[in-house]
């Protein structure tokens, strides 16, 4: 059984973690009324925009210990926007990611063998933070302020200090594992280093077209096992590359051994095994009390917070209103989601796969309608 039916056995770390978040934001709140009175609202206004900032300067950040660490660009993403390179040509598509304001994604070396730089990389996004913090902070120390530029300057150095902490030391939040923590996870574990490896040359090879059956089958090999953020990336790499295969049966059995045995797996890549595995029962046995049970609530919230940039998602939404809710017209409107989110979608790979899998839904449905 997977574990969504187990019973949560942190419910002490999700509490600590709600808590933390509150008294934080009351804490930056009271801080800026106190320190800043009248100028309050331009200073909430400063902390919003100084975040947004941060956020970018983060990703830059890993960019540039990534292009020091002799990584090659492959991606760079913010928010839901990403700019990735394809065959040489930078090209602007749509991708997002639960859990992450952004993301910036390197290829090793070619030459690189097979252990590679980590830290540098993994810690330069919230040096970065750090950097533009202290910088700030002199300009400020150094110049004529006033109330206002303390106004606009203060939330912004906080912000960095606030992103560039939570980034470094290693956390956890709401299950995801922060830089500090894969660094850490990365010192301790040569198959997470293999793992991270692996995962830094698939996205790589996934955003040059290549599809996951034709990278090489040594890449997936994972003896450590999936058991934790980095490793469980392969594994959603590996299960892809059964689906690619076309191999229905193996694919189901994988993701069921994965859910079962993966426990510190992120959420996000558990969701996917759990969507796919519903794909699999509405296409293949399709038994309706299968498909009620593996249809919960909360995988119903995370298709429909992923819909519109997951053609994954909007696959298996329109499968599911085709072939299991028997509603046509919701099917219709479900297939005009895929095809646009196919059409913004950046892995070439992906979407020939997609549109495999969402022909076999459209050729099964086909195929009941002839029946008598």
């Amino acid at each position: 059984m997977d574990s969504t039916a187990k019973k949560d056995k942190k419910p002490v770390q999700r509490a600590f973690e709600m808590i933390l978040g509150f008294v934080i934001g009351f804490a930056i709140g009271i801080a800026v009324v106190i320190i800043f009175k009248k100028l309050a609202l331009l200073a909430v206004h400063a902390l919003y925009i100084g975040t947004g900032l941060h956020i970018l300067v983060h990703e830059a950040g890993h960019l540039a210990a990534g292009l020091l660490s002799g990584y090659r660009f492959c991606s760079f993403r913010i928010f839901s926007t990403v700019a990735i390179m394809k065959n040489g040509k930078l090209v602007i598509k749509k991708v997002r990611v639960g859990g992450t304001a952004g993301q910036c994604l390197m290829a090793p070396a070619e030459n690189a063998g097979d252990e590679i730089p980590y830290r540098l990389y993994n810690l330069g996004g919230g040096l970065a933070n750090f950097l533009l913090s202290a910088v700030l902070f002199v300009v400020l120390i150094f110049s004529s302020s006033s109330n206002i530029s303390r106004a606009i300057y203060l939330p912004t150095i906080f912000a960095g200090l606030i992103c560039g902490a939570s980034n470094l030391i290693p956390l956890k939040t709401y299950g995801i594992p922060n830089d500090g923590y894969n660094v850490r996870l990365l010192n301790n574990s040569a198959s997470a280093r293999h793992a991270f490896r692996t995962m830094l040359n698939a996205h790589a090879s996934a955003a040059n077209g290549i599809r996951y059956k034709d990278m090489p089958a040594e890449w997936f090999n994972m003896q450590g096992g999936y058991d934790n953020a980095i490793a469980g990336s392969i594994a959603i790499y590996s299960f892809w590359r059964l689906l690619d295969m076309h191999e229905f049966e193996q694919a189901q059995a994988f993701a069921e051994l994965i859910l079962e045995n993966s426990d510190n797996m992120l959420e996000l890549h558990k969701n996917e095994l759990r969507c796919e595995l519903l794909f699999m029962e509405i296409i293949g046995e399709h038994k309706p009390e299968a498909i009620e049970a593996l249809y919960t609530a909360s995988l119903q919230k995370d298709i429909k917070a992923n819909i519109a940039y997951n053609p994954s998602r909007a696959r298996l939404h329109y499968a599911y209103s085709l072939l299991a809710a028997k509603d046509e017209a919701e099917a219709a409107k479900a297939e005009g989601k895929f095809l646009k989110t196919i059409s913004t979608y950046p892995y070439e790979g992906e979407i020939a796969l997609e549109r495999e899998l969402y022909g076999i839904a459209k050729a099964i449905a086909g195929s009941e309608q002839q029946q008598p």
